[in-house]
């Protein structure tokens, strides 16, 4: 007991030490590419000897994808995905322990830490197929003293959750689990679950144990504050099942963490220890070690991508302001879907891209772009983009009278009503220009959310003559345009003046 707690107060120790590095954060999605590809995106901390891989899966196998580098801190991951249906996602980082001497502790002892995300599972069935379950690694086959059975030879471990469940497998280099006779020596298979932040302080651990000892052990939820039999009390029930060298387990979440010993959940990592091992008991309650599997901190979190309809994201609040040498674009951006862009960039003259740079990485709320440059420069086009196809663009000009705020600080476009619904014929929106300078060179235009002109207004409506517009919510072809974002545009070439006012149209 005192061995194996040893190694537990180590890799809980290794394992604080990764949670407060932030292994993988800021995870964020695309929307669907034009193949029906999807980006997922996050920053992935550089530990020293580590190795970081991404999951996925669609209800079937967890499949792995690269992870390609976008710069020091960020990686992308692009998957192929059906529109239709949920997609899971995880990351599984793998640590050196820098532990040499812990095969004196307990031989055969893996030479690493994991520390991944559980795999999730959509419901609380059991038995789970064994491809629903995410396999946290895979043991050296014969790695296990001579005089011990194959059967208790571990060969890869695994480990899920559901709402409601913790699920773990253990694989064998057998096809069976047997528990032994009715007078030993007597095989148990568990697998260890250990909240790492209150171990260190009483030494209480918790197991699911498939077992048969007569009185003393049967396949339940236990535990354990030492090895002798009045520190193990059995908390809870388990469901096991066997399939071929695959033994499942299952116990609910609310049985193992409203035990008054195991401490407060979720835990400030929302995170557990997790290792299997195999024993044998002799008749006398003496136990020995036979194998134990790799150590591993499970983060019970998931991301879930569900299928969503794409709304192309809106640009507002758009700010160019020259500094002399540089020039500084700024710009908030909101995706209705959560969805961070693909493409955000500003192109100059039709040569010279910027990229903007994100002030936060939270895509369900508004995020705040910004870029600069310091070329000079005429005219130029911002481009963002959720899924690398689609585009929404605002057009932007040089001069310092041409920034998107007008030099006339009371100048203003007026909608109304806003929203704006142009089912009935009888029904006009009004557009006012207020407290402009006007000129012959002005245009008033409407455009969508992906940048396409909807309607505009000819030469001899915008020459200055008239500050009233009306519309009947018609494009170009006559056709009444269907429900979302648009948005109004004044632009004076004479006066360089810019100006955009966001009307929402519903039916």
């Amino acid at each position: 007991m005192k061995r194996l707690l040893t190694v537990f107060c180590l890799f809980s120790s290794l394992y604080m030490y990764a949670q407060e590095t932030n292994l993988w954060t800021n995870i964020r999605h695309s929307s669907y590419t034009l193949n029906n590809e999807i980006h997922i995106r996050s920053e992935i901390f550089p530990l020293v000897d580590s190795i970081t891989r991404f999951y996925y899966s669609q209800g079937e196998n967890w499949l792995s994808q690269e992870l390609i580098s976008v710069n020091d801190l960020t990686y992308d991951a692009i998957i192929p995905v059906n529109p239709d249906d949920i997609v899971l996602c995880r990351y599984r980082t793998s640590i050196g322990n820098g532990f040499d001497d812990l095969d004196d502790i307990i031989p055969g002892l893996p030479d690493s830490l994991v520390v991944m995300m559980s795999g999730y599972i959509l419901n609380d069935s059991f038995p789970p197929a064994m491809n629903e379950l995410a396999m946290v690694a895979e043991d050296d086959v014969g790695d296990i003293a001579d005089g011990f059975p194959e059967y208790l030879d571990i060969t890869a471990q695994y480990f899920s959750h559901s709402e409601s469940r913790f699920y773990t497998a253990i694989s064998n280099n057998s096809i069976s689990f047997p528990t032994g006779p009715i007078l030993g020596p007597y095989n148990v298979y568990a697998s260890l679950i250990i909240n790492p932040e209150t171990v260190l302080i009483d030494s209480v651990f918790y197991a699911m144990v498939y077992g048969q000892i007569p009185v003393v052990l049967t396949p339940g939820l236990y535990r354990f504050a030492g090895l002798s039999i009045d520190a193990i009390s059995r908390i809870g029930n388990i469901e096991h099942h066997i399939d071929q060298n695959n033994l499942i387990m299952s116990c609910f979440k609310e049985d193992l963490t409203t035990d008054p010993y195991f401490g407060e959940w979720p835990n400030t990592t929302n995170s557990l220890l997790f290792v299997p091992l195999t024993m044998q008991i002799s008749l006398s309650m003496e136990s020995e070690f036979v194998d134990i599997g790799q150590p591993a901190m499970m983060v019970i979190d998931q991301y879930i991508v569900e299928p969503f309809e794409n709304i192309l994201p809106g640009l507002f609040d758009i700010e160019i302001e020259d500094l002399i040498t540089v020039t500084t674009i700024n710009l908030t951006y909101y995706d209705t879907n959560g969805n961070f862009p693909l493409i955000s960039e500003v192109v100059l003259d039709n040569e010279s891209v910027y990229q903007f740079q994100p002030q936060s990485l939270d895509f369900t709320e508004p995020v705040n772009f910004s870029t600069l440059f310091s070329e000079q420069w005429s005219n130029g086009v911002i481009r963002f983009s959720d899924n690398g196809y689609e585009m929404v663009e605002y057009l932007i000009y040089s001069n310092i009278d041409d920034q998107i705020i007008s030099p006339n600080i009371n100048a203003y476009i007026t909608v109304y009503p806003n929203p704006f619904n142009p089912s009935k014929e009888s029904n006009y929106l009004k557009i006012e220009l207020k407290n402009l300078e006007r000129s012959p060179d002005s245009y008033l235009d409407i455009f969508d959310i992906k940048g396409r002109l909807i309607y505009k207004w000819g030469e001899e409506t915008t020459n200055g003559s008239t500050d009233e517009y009306f519309w009947n919510g018609r494009d170009l072809q006559g056709r009444v345009v269907g429900s979302g974002v648009y948005f109004i545009r004044y632009r004076d070439d004479h006066t360089k003046q810019f100006l955009q006012n966001k009307l929402l149209i519903i039916k």
